[in-house]
């Protein structure tokens, strides 16, 4: 009967494991990613078409890729709204909030508004939760 116990309990912890830890991990692994991008490509975000045509490439492309990212991560964690009711993960309205800017950072790399461009990149760390 312990061993049965047991070997259920273990099984429970590594689904659990699977299933739940390892896609807000991963979240949080995403959410790291864009914190960094966003301070690699501030020059980009902050001075739209004033870098050299293949950074500003490599920044459209990096962003949009984060974007796409963080809205596939968030799509796989499993009872979203009870993690996010508890805090361990924005709410959805925040990630659709992020995502949109990311996007729309990665459209205005190369001749957009560098106000607009600095509200969009301080959007996207207030809804994530990251620091400015």
């Amino acid at each position: 009967m312990e061993i049965g116990t047991a070997v259920f309990g273990g099984g429970l912890l590594y689904g659990s494991k699977k299933t739940v830890i390892d896609p807000i991990r991963e979240y949080r692994r995403i959410r790291k990613e864009i914190s960094k991008d966003l301070v690699n490509y501030a020059n980009v975000i902050s001075n739209p078409g004033s870098s050299k045509q293949d950074r500003i490439d490599e920044a459209r492309k990096i962003l949009r890729g984060d974007a796409s990212e963080l809205k596939s991560v968030v799509d796989d964690i499993p009872m979203y709204d009870l993690w996010a009711a508890l805090r361990l993960v924005p709410s959805r309205g925040d990630v659709e909030e992020a995502k949109k800017n990311l996007i729309s950072l990665s459209n205005s790399v190369d001749s957009g508004d560098p106000l607009r461009n600095h509200d969009m990149r301080k959007t996207v760390e207030s809804s994530l939760g990251l620091m400015g």
